[in-house]
């Protein structure tokens, strides 16, 4: 059978079409699997990092709230100690009144109380400061300021008696008996330790 110019066309054609195929089949296909399977690895990789740098933003943020922690757990321990601590107190004390140009005639501590639910130890004690009004308010304002927490439960002034034995220094007419509370918690349940009741004299 005679094949014609047609038919001869469309055998080549097809032929080449065949070859294509092959040649796909031979060199394209692999490199289309290979490509597939780096995208695949690197879709598996970026989720891999997100989840890396997830749980290091979380980790910071739980460091960061650590260190906040931690700094108030100072604060709080050093503004309620566990044990009365007094002679830094007294020294603060001492500190606080040279600011205000006031000057610590005495600081009376008296018996530890323990609070009702027995959670906290009150150390109620006295402090007796010479100096101007307007002085002693500094004092009594700059007590918020100190390491130790205190509360000023009450405060009495009145002028300095020479003839009652106060002292009376030049410029410093009045005497001023402040009552503090003190606080302390127990390293141990129960344990309270307790200060010398006998007046301290910086």
């Amino acid at each position: 059978m005679k094949i014609g110019p047609r038919e001869q066309l469309i055998i080549v054609i097809v032929g080449l079409l065949i070859v294509l195929l092959a040649v796909g089949a031979i060199l394209v296909w692999p490199q289309y699997q290979k490509q597939k399977a780096l995208d695949e690895q690197t879709a598996a990789a970026n989720a891999q990092l997100k989840a890396a740098n997830d749980l290091v933003v979380q980790r910071q943020q739980v460091k960061n709230r650590a260190s906040v922690t931690d700094s108030a757990w100072l604060r709080l321990a050093s503004l309620v100690p566990e044990n009365p601590d007094l002679p830094s107190l007294i020294i603060d004390l001492q500190d606080a009144a040279f600011s205000s140009g006031t000057q610590i005639i005495a600081v009376v501590p008296a018996d530890p109380v323990e609070s009702a639910d027995k959670s906290y130890v009150i150390i109620p004690m006295e402090v007796r400061v010479l100096g101007t009004w307007a002085d002693t308010i500094d004092y009594l304002k700059g007590l918020d300021k100190l390491n130790r927490g205190l509360r000023v439960v009450s405060f009495t002034s009145s002028l300095a008696d020479p003839a009652a034995g106060e002292p009376v220094l030049p410029n410093y007419s009045e005497l001023t008996a402040i009552q503090l509370q003190a606080y302390m918690i127990p390293a141990s349940s129960g344990a309270t330790s307790t200060p010398a009741a006998a007046p301290a004299t910086p």
